[in-house]
């Protein structure tokens, strides 16, 4: 069995440096409701989600892509209703299911990204929260 050496515990210590490290998001999101908290990110910031902490099963998700996701509104678990929209001035869709909104767009660099928030948003909130997403290095 190894012996507990504290010697070498202060040396590897010495070598631990605490410094901020660059997060690569492919997106970011301008507008978030007042006290929702980030909830996580994944592919290398492809897809960021943040929670309300007072409904912890309320949350906002971006997921972005290098070309829009146009997917049938058939397609959309718990479809109800479609609707076009204008999202900065170009076309976007928006989607209306028994849970959430889920809005589909593109960036003005032709990449695209599906935003989807809870029922309890309005239309025009949905559509303002998409106008503030923006690529991750703009």
């Amino acid at each position: 069995a190894l012996a507990w050496q504290p010697a070498l515990d202060l040396e590897l210590a010495r070598q631990v440096v605490d410094q901020p490290q660059r997060v690569p998001f492919q997106i970011a999101i301008g507008l978030v409701p007042d006290g929702w908290e980030l909830r996580g990110f994944k592919m290398d910031g492809a897809i960021v989600s943040y929670r309300d902490p007072n409904g912890p099963n309320a949350s906002l998700t971006v997921h972005w892509k290098p070309t829009p996701d146009w997917h049938p509104d058939s397609d959309v678990d718990g479809f109800e209703a479609g609707q076009d929209v204008t999202v900065d001035g170009r076309h976007a869709r928006l989607v209306r299911t028994r849970e959430t909104w889920m809005l589909t767009t593109t960036l003005p660099d032709g990449s695209g990204f599906t935003l989807q928030v809870p029922r309890s948003f309005t239309p025009d909130q949905v559509i303002a929260v998409a106008e503030s997403v923006r690529r991750g290095d703009s």
